[in-house]
């Protein structure tokens, strides 16, 4: 039987297999890893996260926050947001707070659909299997996108409690010279 981390790392393949080449059977993984489908009617997955009670949530690029709960992909969205989604834009994050068990937050970057168009981390707390309404809490709004492409979203809980948040250098080929700059200023 195999574990259930690699299980999971099946799952990854799978996923990603069903959006990247839409044949998730067409995956070749190590030894004593599984490829298994777990869900179906995913549309452009970008993202997923475990919480710490086994649900996964999948974010699909288009601003819906999918839940697959006992091998189930549940009917109601965890979280529906509007987005502008052209290019590599959308829900692009999604992470857990390391204290999900205590606070129920869920961390999500993504592109809004208002201008002036730009990457948004918030932060939502859950109630069950969907997020509270009116629970989005704004922790930073990035600057105005000048590309629909290198927009980041990837979020991350550090060894030290704190999120980290891969922005992306906006089409601007100068923008990781100086974010590096910055950080040894």
């Amino acid at each position: 039987m195999p574990s259930k981390a690699s299980k999971w790392c099946g799952v990854a393949v799978a996923l990603a297999g069903s959006w990247l080449t839409h044949d998730a059977s067409a995956a070749t993984v190590p030894a004593g890893f599984v490829d298994e489908q777990v869900a179906s009617g995913l549309v452009t997955p970008t993202k997923m996260a475990f919480a710490p009670d086994g649900r996964l949530l999948v974010a699909q690029q288009s601003g819906t926050l999918r839940v697959i709960k006992n091998g189930t992909l549940l009917a109601t969205p965890f979280l529906s947001l509007s987005v502008s989604s052209s290019g590599e834009r959308g829900l692009l994050g999604v992470a857990f707070d390391p204290n999900f068990a205590s606070n129920q937050y869920v961390y999500v970057y993504y592109t809004t659909a208002t201008a002036p168009i730009h990457n948004r981390v918030s932060r939502f707390t859950a109630t069950g299997d969907v997020a509270s309404a009116g629970s989005e809490l704004v922790l930073l709004d990035l600057e105005t996108l000048n590309a629909s492409n290198h927009n980041g979203g990837a979020l991350q809980f550090g060894p030290d409690g704190k999120l980290y948040v891969g922005v992306g250098e906006n089409g601007v080929g100068t923008n990781p010279e100086e974010l590096i700059a910055a950080a040894h200023a």
